[in-house]
């Protein structure tokens, strides 16, 4: 049982202190004392640190101020930015669509509840108004598990006794979509606009110019390796020559470039440092790049003008953005596809051909797992095998080589 007791002294100035002293037992048994000057503070911890259920152990020191939802997900998401729990700080891109989901669903529907009234009987009415808001199930179950997530957080900090969503769930159909049904990986680009695409950087790679004719070699060469890989663009961008073995035709992933925040960091996954096989064509481009590629600190393959990181958002407008519309691949003011959708063609072809093999396309991809490339790509399954790297590369190859 905690305790408050009241505490007078004097200062070596004389004068008159008085204070509020809380003890209580920490989770490893020990004894802890904490001081406040006002009683109701005090009183205030005393409630949070001392147990509700005399069997279960929920004591713990309180580590935040946040009092209601809103605030407990303004400390939540600042954790991850700077790694919670002792893990690394998430992704710029995943902080942002958790951000984004936050913002559009969970704190206006119950942003100014308070944390302390949180119970189970309240997480399954907050959990059915997630549900009536959100028509796809999926997604829903997703920005509950945000939720969620955020509430054992709060907990460890103190400010939940237990985790009142512990048996909250949103339960979803996994079952494999129908060939009909909308496509999981987005808009996928179709064989001839892949081929459209790379028949585009050559022709600006032969271009009169001689600035202009260098550039678009490097870029040709990196649109290829992401047709052809399948890598993520943070890996591309962050691809040192040391990891390009261009007698043996293989690239191995073992960084990646965390987008919009300049740095090279650790790959995604444990299973995103993997190796990817090449075809000759693409080894060639590579070579007669190599000859020409600036030197840097971080010895890239496609570093920027100056040998540094390459800003993604600078290829995106500049390089990405100028084919899409080159090439009239815009709806409505926006672009059809994304760097992104490179990785999502490699995917659809390779597992779209009788006897794919779902496990060595997710290994290649660097999913966590082959759940992971089902959920995603699932649907695009017509077969299962065993077939091999290299030879993915060279399909691939001579599918998008072709003259559109």
């Amino acid at each position: 049982m905690a305790s408050i007791s009241k505490r007078k002294w004097l200062s070596p100035e004389g004068e008159a202190k008085l204070a509020y002293q809380v003890r209580y037992k920490k989770l490893d048994g020990s004894v802890a004392r904490r001081q406040f000057d006002k009683r109701k503070d005090a009183e205030e911890f005393r409630r949070k640190v001392e147990p509700q259920e005399p069997k279960k152990a929920h004591l713990r020191e309180c580590y935040t101020t946040a009092k209601t939802v809103a605030e407990g997900f303004d400390e939540f998401l600042r954790a991850l930015q700077q790694g919670a729990d002792g893990k690394l700080p998430v992704e710029h891109s995943t902080l942002k669509a958790y951000r984004a989901k936050v913002e559009a669903h969970l704190i206006p529907m119950f942003g100014t509840y308070a944390l302390e009234d949180m119970n189970p009987r309240l997480c399954g009415t907050l959990r059915d108004q997630v549900v009536a808001r959100i028509s796809d199930r999926r997604y829903a179950s997703h920005v509950w598990a945000l939720f969620c997530r955020m509430i054992r957080f709060m907990e460890g900090c103190g400010a939940l006794a237990s985790n009142p969503t512990a048996n909250v769930r949103i339960h979803f159909s996994k079952s494999k979509p129908s060939d009909e049904g909308e496509e999981e990986a987005g808009n996928i680009p179709t064989v001839d606009e892949a081929r459209k695409i790379l028949a585009f950087c050559k022709e600006r790679a032969s271009c009169p110019n001689k600035r202009q004719r260098l550039r678009w070699k490097k870029w040709h060469a990196m649109i290829m390796l992401g047709f052809e890989t399948g890598m993520r663009i943070g890996e591309i961008i962050g691809l040192p020559w040391s990891c390009v073995h261009l007698d043996l035709r293989i690239v191995q992933v073992r960084q990646t470039a965390k987008l919009n925040m300049y740095v090279i960091g650790k790959t995604k996954t444990k299973r995103s440092n993997r190796t990817i096989s090449i075809s000759e064509t693409l080894a060639d481009m590579l070579r007669e790049w190599k000859e020409r590629c600036p030197a840097g600190e971080h010895n890239l393959v496609f570093p920027a003008f100056d040998g540094s990181l390459l800003n993604y958002t600078t290829f995106r407008t500049c390089v990405w953005n100028v084919i899409m519309t080159g090439l009239g691949l815009v709806d409505d003011g926006q672009m059809r596809y994304t760097a992104h959708s490179m990785r999502h063609f490699k995917a659809s072809v390779a597992l779209s051909k009788p006897g794919a093999s779902l496990l060595g396309v997710s290994r290649e991809l660097g999913h966590a797992n082959i759940q992971t490339t089902f959920d995603i790509y699932g649907h695009l399954i017509k077969g299962l095998s065993e077939s091999g790297s290299a030879e993915r590369a060279s399909d691939i190859h001579s599918l998008i080589s072709a003259a559109p």
